[in-house]
C-alpha cells in the first residue's frame, strides 16, 4: 500500500511517500503539472493523474499494483500545431528595449518544426527524469543549428549565427530576470508568466513578436510543448502585418526629406574626406574615420549593405579560403558577401568596386572594414548601428529608404536593378517597404 502525502501538482512537489506503513528513500518520480509517475525499487510502477481543478492532494492511499488511482479525465482531443508558412526571414531582435528601428519585415520568418502529439497510453518502462539544462548548455544547444552535419542529421533547419545570437539574447535575459536555474523548469513552469514580462518589458507590437519568436525556439529545442505561446506569436503576427498595412500609406514623406537625407550624407562623406587629407594617418592608422568614410563611399554609390553584412568583412587581398566569410579582395577589386540573410536563396552575393575606393581601402589590408575604438570587430550587427547613428544621426535602414526612394522616383532602371542585387530584396519590396518617400510637393 502507497502512502502519499501532500501532492501538489502546481508547484510540483510531495512531502513524503510511505509503502506499508515505512517512509521510503529509495523511488524515482517524475512529477509534471498533470501527471505523476513513481517508480519504487526499480520494480513496483504506480501513475496518478490530476483531476480537474484539483491542483493540490493531501492524502493518497494506492494499493501497489494498481498503475492509476484517479479515475482517468476525459482527453480533450489537442489540435497538432500546423507547420508555420514559409514567410520571409524576421529581423533579429533588438537587445534593448529601446531599441534602434528594425528593419522592415521583408524578411522570411524563421520556419517552426512541427511539434508531435503527445501519446495517451500509459508508459511500460520507467521514464527518465527530465534533463536540467542549465543556460550554457541551452546555448551548446542552440549554436549546434550553425552545423550544417548536424543540422542534416537531425532534419532540422541550419540557421545564421545572428538569428542565433538574437535567440541566445532573449533566452539569457529571461534565465537571469526569473533566476531559474534550470531552462526546462524556467520553460515548463512560466510561460504566463515569460509573456507578461515581455509584454510589460516591450512597448512596441513588433519588439514583442520578435522576443516571443525567440523564446518560442528554445520551446522547440527543449521539445516543451507552447501552444499559448504560439497563439500568442500568431496574434502578435496578425495585429503587426494590419498595423503596418495600415500605417503604410500614413508614413510615407515628401521626396524632398528623402533627397535631403541623401545631402546630409553626402556632406558628412566630404567633412570625412577632409579630415583625412588634413591628417593621414587617419587612413594609414586605419582610425574609425577612414572606417566610416569607406562605409558611406560604399552605401552611397553602390547600395546600403545590411548591418548583418557589413560589421564583420574582412578587407584581404585572396581568396582562399574566405568561402565562410564576407571579405573585399583588393586584387580582384570585389567585395563578396557570402553571409547574408538570403544567401540559401540566392548564394554568393559579389560586386566591383572602383580603383579609387580600392587604393584607400588597402590602408586597412588585413584588417576589418569596421571595427571598435580597440581595433577589435563587433561581436554584432546592433553594435555597428549603434555606432553609425551615433556619428550620422541615422541608422542604416533610413538611408537605404531614401536611396532606394530617389531610384524609384528617376525610375532608373539600371540603378532599380543594382539595388536589387546589392541590397537583396526585389522591386516589389523596395515598393512596399522602401518607398518611403515618394509623396510630391
Amino acid at each position: 500500500m502507497f502512502k502519499i502525502s501532500n501532492l501538489n501538482f502546481k508547484e510540483q512537489t510531495i512531502e513524503n511517500i510511505e509503502v506499508n506503513g515505512l517512509t521510503i528513500n529509495n523511488f524515482e518520480i517524475k512529477l509534471t503539472k498533470t501527471k505523476l509517475n513513481i517508480v519504487v525499487n526499480k520494480e513496483t510502477k504506480t501513475q496518478i493523474k490530476k483531476k480537474k481543478n484539483e491542483d493540490i492532494i493531501d492524502i493518497i492511499y494506492v494499493e501497489e499494483k494498481q498503475e492509476e488511482t484517479q479515475e482517468k479525465p476525459q482527453e480533450e482531443p489537442q489540435e497538432k500545431p500546423q507547420e508555420e508558412p514559409q514567410e520571409e526571414e524576421q529581423e533579429e531582435p533588438q537587445e534593448e528595449p529601446q531599441a534602434e528601428e528594425e528593419e522592415p519585415q521583408e524578411e522570411e520568418q524563421e520556419e517552426e518544426p512541427k511539434e508531435e502529439e503527445p501519446k495517451e497510453e500509459e508508459p511500460k518502462e520507467e521514464e527518465p527524469q527530465t534533463e536540467k539544462i542549465p543556460l550554457h548548455k541551452m546555448k551548446e544547444l542552440l549554436y549546434e543549428l550553425l552545423d550544417e552535419e548536424k543540422c542534416k542529421a537531425n532534419n532540422t533547419k541550419q540557421l545564421k549565427k545572428n538569428t542565433i545570437d538574437a535567440y541566445f539574447t532573449t533566452l539569457k535575459e529571461i534565465y537571469h530576470h526569473f533566476k531559474i536555474l534550470d531552462m526546462n523548469e524556467l520553460l515548463e513552469t512560466k510561460e504566463q508568466d515569460i509573456i507578461n514580462y515581455i509584454e510589460e518589458t516591450y512597448k512596441e507590437k513588433q519588439t514583442i513578436k520578435v522576443k516571443l519568436c525567440s523564446i518560442y525556439k528554445g520551446y522547440n529545442i527543449l521539445r516543451i510543448e507552447s501552444l499559448y505561446l504560439k497563439n500568442k506569436i500568431d496574434e502578435y503576427r496578425t495585429r503587426t502585418t494590419i498595423e503596418t498595412d495600415k500605417n503604410k500609406e500614413e508614413n510615407k514623406k515628401d521626396e524632398s526629406e528623402g533627397e535631403e537625407m541623401i545631402n546630409t550624407f553626402k556632406n558628412h562623406l566630404e567633412e570625412l574626406e577632409g579630415n583625412i587629407k588634413e591628417d593621414t594617418e587617419i587612413l594609414t592608422k586605419w582610425k574609425q574615420e577612414a572606417q566610416l568614410y569607406f562605409i558611406l563611399k560604399i552605401y552611397l554609390n553602390y547600395g546600403v549593405l545590411r548591418p548583418s553584412e557589413m560589421y564583420n568583412i574582412l578587407i584581404t587581398d585572396t581568396d582562399e579560403n574566405n568561402d565562410k566569410i564576407n571579405y573585399i579582395n583588393v586584387k580582384t577589386k570585389k567585395i563578396v558577401i557570402n553571409n547574408h540573410k538570403n544567401n540559401d536563396k540566392r548564394g554568393t552575393k559579389e560586386f566591383v568596386l572602383d580603383d579609387k575606393l580600392i587604393k584607400g581601402l588597402k590602408a586597412g589590408l588585413g584588417r576589418y572594414l569596421i571595427t571598435n575604438e580597440e581595433g577589435k570587430v563587433y561581436e554584432s550587427s546592433s553594435s555597428f548601428t549603434k555606432l553609425f547613428k551615433k556619428h550620422f544621426n541615422y541608422n542604416p535602414y533610413d538611408l537605404r529608404k531614401a536611396i532606394s526612394s530617389k531610384a524609384i522616383a528617376e525610375g532608373n532602371t539600371d540603378r532599380i536593378k543594382q539595388l536589387e542585387y546589392i541590397q537583396s530584396h526585389s522591386l516589389n519590396v523596395i515598393l512596399q517597404h522602401y518607398n518611403k518617400y515618394s509623396k510630391k510637393d
